[in-house]
């Protein structure tokens, strides 16, 4: 059964939003708006990038463990392992025009430098 809160939609009508648990919200273009409505989603907080991401729980084949899929991956139809990229670094913008498949380097240009850098310069031990 698919509950959720209810939420403002913004007056343009190419993005929509699909509201999240913990109060946040994920940014959806309009086209993708209904398969995502399929599920319930809920926010995630990742303490490594400071931020939430947009999951929902998916049963494995065996029907005894559960894992989760991130929105990102869903509507990339990234599996397996692969990296979907939040260009602008909102981890809840899920416009496609934000999202891209990369790799592990072009991921980690996006994350902030680490709070423990003494240099304050980004790849440098």
């Amino acid at each position: 059964m698919v509950k959720r809160a209810r939420i403002r939609q913004p007056k343009d009508e190419s993005i929509r939003c699909i509201p999240l648990t913990q109060g946040q919200k994920a940014v959806v273009d309009a086209e993708d708006y209904e398969f995502l409505m399929q599920w319930n989603w809920l926010a995630k907080w990742d303490d490594g990038t400071q931020s939430y991401y947009a999951r929902r729980r998916v049963q494995k084949l065996d029907g005894l463990e559960a894992t989760h899929l991130g929105m990102h991956n869903a509507l990339m139809g990234a599996f397996n392992g692969t990296i979907v990229d939040h260009i602008d670094g909102d981890t809840l913008n899920m416009r496609k025009s934000n999202l891209r498949i990369a790799t592990h380097g072009q991921n980690a240009w996006n994350h902030p430098t680490r709070r423990d850098n003494r240099l304050g310069v980004k790849g440098v031990r």
